[in-house]
């Protein structure tokens, strides 16, 4: 693959790719995108096609960002703590700090609507509903029928300021969350939900394939 061939495509601080050109649509950047108007809808970053022997077609649609909603929020349980009516019993239990849960919900709202745009204008401009410039001709030749998507967000690890090595964080409560919130689309489509839904750091997606270092 030449350079001609291939592009690589630069968000939140990672080199994604090089990937071949007509297997990549770059829809935040699309014609299609454009004619949505002056405000844009939010969007994924761009679509993937991967095609493996002996299975279906997937079309990834990929969302990049630099951080985690605890970057700027702590995610830490707090003590709570209830007295009851006599002021003899104290019931103590744990739960998420009110401000990180917040913070949670608005960052896998805003995922959610990107993959989810990205999605539903990626489909419009393979359906010809909306500009195809751009959009390579394999996405065109495509029997939607059989087609499998992936919806995949990638997080760049933060920086330890100490050590100055990448901190890895537990990215399966952001999964689940995230899965939950597209369960309607993955369900209604009648994707894999099992494998639909994907979560990754810098360095799990260099082992998928997805960015170089």
């Amino acid at each position: 693959m030449t350079n001609q061939d291939a592009i690589v495509i630069n968000e939140s601080g990672m080199n994604f790719g090089p990937f071949p050109r007509e297997n990549c649509f770059c829809i935040e950047n699309s014609q299609c995108h454009d004619e949505t108007g002056k405000e844009k809808i939010n969007i994924a970053e761009f679509l993937l096609l991967r095609q493996k022997q002996n299975k279906p077609p997937t079309i990834l649609v990929v969302e990049a960002k630099s951080g985690r909603p605890d970057d700027k929020v702590p995610s830490k349980e707090i003590e709570l703590k209830i007295t009851e009516k006599n002021g003899k019993n104290e019931i103590k239990f744990k739960e998420l700090n009110p401000k990180f849960r917040l913070a949670l919900d608005q960052y896998v709202d805003e995922i959610r609507i990107k993959l989810t745009n990205g999605f539903l204008l990626g489909m419009a401009s393979c359906l010809g509903r909306c500009s195809q410039n751009g959009l390579p001709e394999t996405f065109k030749n495509l029997d939607f029928s059989k087609i499998e998507f992936c919806f995949i967000l990638v997080i760049k690890r933060r920086i330890d300021e100490n050590t100055s090595k990448p901190i890895n964080v537990d990215l399966a409560p952001l999964t689940a969350k995230l899965r939950k919130e597209l369960a309607p689309l993955v369900k209604s489509w009648k994707f894999h939900s099992n494998n639909s839904v994907l979560v990754l750091n810098d360095q799990m997606a260099q082992k998928q394939g997805l960015i170089t270092p």
